[in-house]
């Protein structure tokens, strides 16, 4: 199986928080704190990396320390082009 390298056109809120989860190996409630459940500086760092590779978009390194996942989602939703 390959995966996809052309960036998806829309952030579905259950991708992104998919995208969390597997990195952190937990789920995480929409308004759930990411360091409050384990996330650190390395988990943001392949946070950013896998939105990237999905989404072909930047999020920002710290807006992924201080954010939730419903927030990460409208992060990654702004960041698409229109």
């Amino acid at each position: 199986m390959t995966q996809s390298t052309t960036p998806e056109s829309s952030a579905a809120p259950v991708d992104v928080r998919s995208v969390v989860a597997n990195v952190l190996d937990t789920d995480i409630p929409g308004d759930g704190s990411f360091v409050a459940h384990g996330g650190d500086s390395f988990h943001a760092v392949l946070i950013v990396a896998r939105i990237e590779e999905i989404w072909g978009v930047e999020v920002d390194f710290l807006d992924v320390l201080q954010s939730t996942p419903d927030r990460l989602v409208e992060l990654v939703a702004e960041a698409l082009p229109s």
